[in-house]
């Protein structure tokens, strides 16, 4: 059956974990990352989103993911670091 288009979605998480993963695939390398939240995953092939989100779990703020939900799991379309609200405690 076909895999209806879905919606992006945008959530707002702390991120508790970035992998890295590579392979071949005919002949090309790649490198995968996953953007993790405790047991939700979040994937991509951007370098500069996995460091945002590496940069965003070593200064412990959150990141803004905009993502579908894919064949493979979440694929990360944006992702950006969200700075805390000036004030607020926590």
């Amino acid at each position: 059956g076909d895999i209806k288009s879905e919606e992006a979605q945008t959530v707002i998480i702390t991120v508790t974990d970035v992998r890295m993963k590579t392979g071949e695939k005919n002949g090309k390398k790649w490198t995968s990352y996953t953007v993790k939240n405790g047991g939700s995953e979040y994937k991509t092939f951007s370098e500069t989103f996995a460091k945002l989100a590496k940069e965003a779990m070593t200064d412990k703020v959150h990141v803004e993911i905009t993502y579908k939900a894919g064949q493979y799991g979440n694929d990360i379309e944006s992702l950006k670091k969200v700075e805390r609200e000036p004030g607020e405690e926590g």
